[in-house]
Formats: C-alpha cells, sequence, structure tokens
C-alpha cells in the first residue's frame, strides 16, 4: 500500500468525523530516554467544550516508563485544571462556569504481541484521582440574586483502563503509523462497573528522529451524569523525543 493511498484512507475516515466533533484536544510532549529501558517524559494537554467555543481543561503531567522487549511498565502523575459549564439544581438555582483542580496517578504494564504487519498490544493500568472540594457562587433562578455558595465535596475515585490497541506498519520506513484501539474504564469505586468506553483511529507521522506528530479521531461513550468526556472527539498530538 502506497503512502499517498494510506492518507486518502486516514483523511477519508477522519474528515466526516471533524464536523461531527464536539471537542478538540491537544498535547505537546517531551520525552528522555535513560539508558537502554528507561524512558522519562514530561506532557501538557489542552481541551476544549463544543470545539473551539470554550476550555474544558489544562493539564500538566511527568511519567516514568521502562520498557524491556515486548514488556512495558509505566508510572505518572497529572495535575488537571477543569472548567464545569454553568448548570441549574435541583431546585433551578443558576450556578455559573468554575474551575475545579484534580490530581491524578497511575500506574501501568502493557505487553506487545506482533501479528505480521501489526503490533498488537494490551495495557492495564490503575488510575487514581482526587478532586479537590471548592466553595462555587450560586444564584437565584434568574440569575439576578446572589445565594449561599454550592459546596463542591472533593471526592476520590479508582479506575482500571484496559486497552486494547493495533498498529499497522505500512512498511520498514514509511513515516505514517495507522492505529485502532478500544479501551474501557471500569470503576473500582463503584463496584467495577463498567463506566466508560473509547474508540479511537488515527496515525502517527514521525517527520524525523526527534519530532512525530499524531491526529485521531475518538468516540468516547459514558453513562456518567457529570463526565465532559463524551461524544465526539478530535485530537492532535506533538511529541520531540531526544
Amino acid at each position: 500500500m502506497t503512502i499517498r493511498k494510506i492518507i486518502i484512507a486516514l483523511a477519508l475516515a477522519i474528515t466526516p468525523a471533524i464536523g461531527m466533533s464536539q471537542m478538540l484536544w491537544t498535547s505537546a510532549a517531551f520525552k528522555a530516554p535513560a539508558g537502554k529501558h528507561w524512558t522519562f517524559s514530561a506532557e501538557a494537554d489542552y481541551r476544549t467544550h463544543n470545539k473551539l467555543k470554550s476550555t474544558e481543561r489544562w493539564s500538566v503531567g511527568v511519567k516514568a516508563e521502562y520498557k524491556y522487549r515486548q514488556f512495558k511498565a509505566d508510572a505518572g502523575y497529572t495535575y488537571i485544571d477543569q472548567r464545569k459549564l454553568a448548570d441549574r439544581t435541583d431546585k433551578g438555582n443558576y450556578v455559573p462556569s468554575y474551575c475545579i483542580e484534580r490530581h491524578r496517578a497511575y500506574l501501568s504494564t502493557s505487553v506487545k504481541l506482533k501479528v505480521g504487519l501489526i503490533d498488537l498490544s494490551l495495557r492495564e493500568r490503575y488510575q487514581f484521582t482526587h478532586r479537590m472540594g471548592k466553595s462555587v457562587p450560586k444564584f437565584s433562578p434568574d440569575g439576578s440574586t446572589r445565594k449561599n455558595d454550592k459546596w463542591i465535596p472533593s471526592r476520590d475515585k479508582h479506575e482500571l483502563r484496559s486497552r486494547l490497541q493495533g498498529e499497522y506498519t505500512i512498511r520498514k520506513k514509511c513515516p505514517f503509523k495507522p492505529f485502532a484501539a478500544v479501551e474501557f474504564y471500569d470503576n473500582l469505586t463503584g463496584a467495577f462497573n463498567l463506566e466508560k468506553i473509547r474508540f479511537t483511529i488515527g496515525s502517527s507521522y514521525r517527520i524525523n528522529r526527534h519530532n512525530e506528530i499524531e491526529l485521531f479521531y475518538r468516540y468516547s461513550h459514558t453513562d456518567e451524569a457529570d463526565s465532559d468526556d463524551r461524544g465526539h472527539i478530535i485530537g492532535v498530538g506533538y511529541t520531540f523525543k531526544l
């Protein structure tokens, strides 16, 4: 399959999704190898509500990764500042949009299996997220009279994220590497309930040995009432490797 055909196929797959997308996710990462098996990285992330109309969240994080043959393990921390959209309380009072902080730590392992030109990988990740408590303004239903603030309680959440991914090698020196993945989120805090599923297709493009970009389309389905991660998503990422 030629590079031209790959570009056309990816464009046909992703272009219709851009029109449906409700969110844009962008990221930039820096990776530094340390010896034969270790890699340390830092990443910044920015996401929007309603395409480019408002900020959904931004985050920064660090990660350490160990790789040995087909086995990989990593651990990391992410600071998240998330904006919640304006909402109404059960009594109809108006709560303007506000930002709330989250602290996240995770530990994951993955194993890779090569099947012809496809690299299959299974990753299991334990993720702990602590949402900070916060007092936010509250107004009468017409939005004119200030009322007692609404208290957003702190919350801890434990999750298991299981991801199956396949990457296709077009040929050895081809800069494109298409991939597809499905990921399941199990809420360990809520008796191991499946609360989210993500489907992703896209491709990475290696500019040179130091620079790489990635474009993907993702559909996220969740039953969480307060989740901002649902629907059609377009993502663009950039990675610099030493």
